[in-house]
Parts: structure tokens; sequence; C-alpha cells
């Protein structure tokens, strides 16, 4: 009896959690306009696990501006600390529609129909609900987070694991580093890189771009600042 009750416990604490609170998750990194392939294989975004535990997405909900948006309908593990990466394509097998020969090289996690969620570079939402609870959301717009063609837009390494402070178009910029063998740019499901390598404190608030101040021109944008909202 007691061996079968140390089995069941063991099981238990093996299993996954699921998001449950707001910042569990948060939005790192989309890549919205491919010119280099089309959109409708080379749209994605991904997702940073901030709860500290390892989580299953299944039941995830993500919608967009005015999109429908999808469900998770599998089982997708993330470990604490690590990404996951959501790409588009139109049928469930990876192999012939959204491999890397025609998603510019991205290896991606989940696959989503772009008919239900389409990343629009002059201004769009992206929202991750869990039970109806909004776990994260982005909102950009065109005349001030500047996406370029071909390059992903990805949330600095001092904002990722902090929900608030990826709703900031300060902490948020195009990444430089390519991946597959087209030119396209990104680092899809791997660490973002630091917004800049300035060693110079522009701003004077004990931060320089080389430690994480995006904004290195204003005092209050550094990896110290909270939300005073909350």
């Amino acid at each position: 009896m007691g061996v079968w009750i140390s089995s069941v416990l063991c099981g238990v604490a093996l299993a996954a959690d699921s998001p449950e609170e707001v910042g569990d998750l948060t939005i790192s990194e989309f890549m919205a306009e491919p010119q280099e392939v089309p959109n409708y294989t080379g749209e994605w975004f991904e997702l940073y696990n901030a709860s500290g535990k390892e989580l299953d997405l299944n039941g995830l909900v993500v919608r967009g501006d005015t999109d429908a948006g999808f469900t998770v309908t599998s089982s997708v593990i993330v470990g604490a600390g690590e990404f996951v990466v959501f790409g588009v394509g139109d049928c469930d097998d990876y192999n012939t529609c959204a491999s890397n020969e025609y998603n510019g090289g991205v290896k991606v996690d989940y696959l989503y129909d772009r008919s239900d969620l389409s990343l629009d570079e002059n201004g769009d939402t992206l929202r991750i609900v869990y039970n109806s609870i909004n776990i994260d959301q982005i909102t950009w717009e065109s005349s001030n987070w500047q996406i370029q063609k071909d390059y992903a837009f990805q949330a600095n390494t001092n904002a990722y694991n902090l929900e608030w402070a990826n709703d900031l178009n300060t902490n948020w910029y195009s990444s430089d580093a390519l991946y597959g063998e087209e030119a396209l740019y990104g680092t899809p499901g791997e660490e973002n890189q630091p917004c800049d390598y300035s060693n110079t404190d522009d701003d004077g608030d004990g931060y320089t771009e080389a430690t994480g101040d995006c904004d290195d021109t204003d005092p209050y944008v550094n990896p110290d600042a909270y939300d005073g909202s909350t």
C-alpha cells in the first residue's frame, strides 16, 4: 500500500502545471513581416516561461486584435526559464507545411493556421489567455515600434520575464542575429540579445545599454524600474 501511494505521489509531482497567474508566460519575440518567405509560412511568435515551474500549455488561448485566434489543443511542455515557439502552417504535418525549408529556418513547437491569427507589422495586439485570465499581452503601433521587414522584434533580456515591462516599446528592438539560410533575423526558441552593448550610462540611472537599459535617455527606464500601477 505504501509503495502504491508513493508511486502515485511521484506521478503527480512529475506532472506539469498550467499557467494560472498573470505573467506566468510572457511574449518575448515575434516575426510579423518575414519578407524573404511568405507570411503564411513565416510568421511566428515566442513565449517565455517566467513562472519558475514546468508548464503544459494545453488549453491556452491566443488572440489578436481582430482575429478569431486559436486554442492549443495538445500538450505543449515548456520548462521553467525556457522558450516555446508558435508558428503558422495550414496543416498538421510540420514536415510538409511549416518545415525549415518553407518558414526560413524556424523550429516550430506548435503550428497554427494564419487564417485564425495573423500578425500585422503596422499595428496589432497579441494576447495569451488561460481560464479567462489574461496571462500577457502586447500591443504595437507603427508610429513608435518601427518594425522592420525580415527582422523579428524581441523584448530586451531584462523585460521578457516581467509582464508589465514587455508592454513598453522602449524595451523592444529588432534582432540582428541571423537564423536559417534566408536573410531573416531573430532568435526563435533561444535567449534574446541585449538591446545594445554600449557601456556608457547616458541618463545616470546606474545602468548602461549593455546591462539592460534599452532607453538610456530616460532614468525611469532601467532593469530596476517598476510599474507604478501595481
